[in-house]
């Protein structure tokens, strides 16, 4: 910032010819005068704003203009220098303020100057914008024209017309075939009744034999509030095995707990084992507690006969879920007395019912093309474990494919097969065919069939196995996939199906061990046998 200077400069000019001695003479007034006159005409017409604003400069230009008057001059002519000085600055300070004025509007006008700029941009785009919205209206305009010197208008309505009806086509295939996938389409895919896929199937289907009667009794105790379920015998269970060592299973639960899925009780009531017999006797009683007598309509009583087997996975033969519910007015019968029924079993399932599920399959053996062709069918009842343990989750539908590997050790090496993918489903249903090169009849003997259900997780796609199975001639004796493969042997060009249970890798695991340490056993029982006979056989070699 400038420094300008102050009001006191006058008043120190005025009183400077008093302080002096003498008055200046004439000549140097006159002299001074014309000095004064050139200074004040270079002011206006160029005024030096750096050096006569400063302190400095007013101090310079003082002492030019106001020399020190000659001795014996006139005082008035001195004064009238001084009006004259003054008046000349008064007019300088004028036209720097003048200047300054003009510069502060010169600030404003190029502020101005831009905002109008602003608005003449945005006008600019905005005509733009109207421009193509126009040519854009002209093209369509021009097309209509076109095709209405091309074509007359009902041609060119049955055009647009296809084109939408195309579109509406499609976009109903894709609903349907992503959506709606109908289950009529499922049914037509499955083979006739009389395919020979299941006219082996002796286990299960509609055509499959009664898998015997089960005789029990009721009887509700009034005095102590508990249910005695008495189950006396069995009768005509199903001889598939080559022997049978059935017990029974006895357990209650509510109806909460089936809708639930639970498929049996917390406490279950197991009874003895009868060796060899498919009409076994059990007259094997158990006791339930039931609080109210209005709570025996939402019991369910459960009874499931299984097949013991030493080492191994127990499997269910038959079994039957009775519903206190449905026996109406014969369920007065049972209070306070014994009322006995005979009821027919169904198809047993493994022993846990939300275990790994069941498949059916079928084996053929083709002489001609020495091969063998394995039909996967369908499975039922798969369940996936939770994480690691073998609890299964309730919640989470299986997306399943069975993955097929028939190995054989004499050629050392292993043919592999994959199904399709079904998703969403407990029961998937597959109907695919198989075909694997084994040579003769007799290298069947030494093939190994492994069978693998798995499931591919949605979140990151993970391939888990939920069971398997294995068909070969080394299976365990009077074991389901033994049989199945002494039937495919036994019976070449014709097809065997049948039921399997599936096998968790945790129990297959299990097993495993319990075989080891089995022939570890034995190999320890022969060990001791042969060196006993040794001992016995060393005092007569002596005598």
């Amino acid at each position: 910032m400038r420094r300008r200077a102050g009001p006191l400069l006058p008043l120190l000019l005025l009183l400077l010819p008093l302080l002096l001695p003498s008055p200046p003479p004439v000549a140097a007034v006159a002299t001074a005068i014309p000095a004064a006159g050139a200074d004040s005409i270079q002011l206006e017409e160029v005024p030096d704003l750096d050096d006569e604003d400063s302190e400095i400069g007013l101090e310079r230009r003082s002492k030019e203009e106001l020399a020190p008057p000659p001795e014996g001059g006139d005082h008035k002519e001195l004064l009238r220098q001084l009006k004259t000085v003054l008046h000349k600055e008064l007019q300088r300070r004028k036209a720097v303020s003048q200047i300054e004025k003009k510069g502060a509007h010169l600030s404003d006008v190029v502020s101005g100057a831009s905002k109008v700029g602003k608005a003449v941009s945005k006008e600019d785009k905005k005509h733009k914008k109207k421009k193509k919205k126009k040519k854009q209206k002209n093209f369509f305009a021009t097309l209509w024209q076109k095709l209405r010197k091309i074509l007359p208008l009902w041609a060119i309505i049955l055009i647009f017309s296809g084109i939408g009806l195309i579109f509406l086509l499609l976009l109903a295939l894709l609903i349907y075939c992503c959506c709606c996938r109908s289950k009529s389409s499922r049914s037509r895919m499955q083979p006739p009744a009389q395919s020979v896929l299941y006219k082996d199937l002796d286990l299960t289907g509609a055509n499959r034999p009664q898998f015997g009667m089960i005789n029990y009794s009721l009887e509700y105790d009034l005095k102590k509030d508990n249910l005695i379920v008495t189950v006396s015998n069995c009768q005509d269970l199903p001889k598939g095995l080559d022997s049978l060592d059935p017990y029974v299973v006895v357990s209650m639960m509510s109806e909460k707990d089936e809708a639930a899925g639970k498929t049996r009780g917390t406490k279950p009531k197991t009874s003895k084992t009868v060796r060899n017999s498919g009409n076994p006797v059990f007259n094997f009683s158990c006791v339930f507690p039931v609080k109210k007598k209005s709570e025996l309509k939402e019991k369910i009583v459960v009874f499931e006969v299984f097949d013991w087997d030493y080492g191994i996975k127990h499997d269910m033969v038959a079994r039957k879920v009775v519903h206190l519910r449905r026996l109406g007015e014969g369920l007065d019968e049972i209070l306070g007395r014994t009322a006995d029924f005979s009821k027919a079993l169904r198809r047993g399932l493994p022993r846990d019912e939300r275990g790994p599920g069941d498949i059916c399959l079928s084996l053929y053996y083709a002489a001609k093309n020495m091969s063998l062709t394995v039909s996967i069918i369908e499975c039922k009842g798969v369940f996936v474990a939770k994480g690691r343990s073998e609890e299964p989750d309730l919640e989470t539908l299986p997306n399943t494919f069975v993955r097929l590997s028939l190995r054989h050790p004499q050629l050392k090496r292993e043919q592999v097969k994959r199904s399709k993918q079904v998703s969403g489903t407990r029961n998937p249903y597959f109907n695919q065919q198989f075909v694997f090169e084994v040579g003769a009849r007799d290298m069947l003997e030494t093939c190994i069939l492994r069978i693998t259900l798995v499931h591919k997780t949605e979140t990151l796609r993970l391939k888990r196995p939920v069971g398997s199975l294995k068909l070969h001639a080394g299976a365990d004796p009077d074991s389901l996939p033994l049989l199945h493969w002494r039937e495919l042997l036994q019976t070449p060009n014709r097809a065997v199906a049948r039921w399997h249970n599936l096998i968790t890798p945790e129990a297959e695991e299990r097993n495993r061990k319990i075989r080891e340490k089995e022939e570890k056993r034995r190999l320890q029982e022969l060990q001791e046998e042969a060196e006993a006979a040794a001992e016995t056989a060393a005092p007569s070699g002596n005598r």
